[in-house]
């Protein structure tokens, strides 16, 4: 087996890079592992070090840490339609006016009935 490091650059490196890269290999080549155990890959994101959807999707939209008031809302006994609405209501993607200007819409951001900024808040707190 050939211990030697070889990377493909898709562009030249300067002096300074090369000079840089090749310190960075010295360095590799010094390394060495000291329990003699074979590399293995864990998944960071789950209790049990495996890959999951569901521990990649919730890093994704909850940067790592469950939502109870979403663990509530799909545990509920109402029906699919409501508990995405409601979902989509806690995580600010209903489409009101405010979140469709932000994704190009040509509308006016404020409510039709006061002049007031459309916002989830603005239609169903205030």
């Amino acid at each position: 087996m050939d211990d030697t490091w070889w990377v493909d650059f898709k562009r030249s490196l300067s002096i300074y890079d090369h000079e840089r890269w090749l310190g960075l290999l010295h360095t590799l080549n010094d390394c060495a592992l000291t329990d003699n155990k074979a590399d293995c890959v864990q998944w960071a994101l789950d209790k049990k070090k495996q890959f999951t959807t569901k521990s990649l999707y919730r890093f994704l939209t909850d940067r790592g840490v469950s939502s109870r008031v979403a663990g509530f809302i799909w545990k509920s006994r109402v029906p699919l339609k409501i508990k995405i609405f409601l979902w989509q209501l806690l995580n600010n993607k209903l489409q009101v006016a405010v979140n469709l200007v932000k994704r190009g819409w040509k509308g006016s951001p404020l409510c039709c009935l006061c002049g007031c900024s459309e916002n989830i808040d603005h239609i169903f707190f205030k």
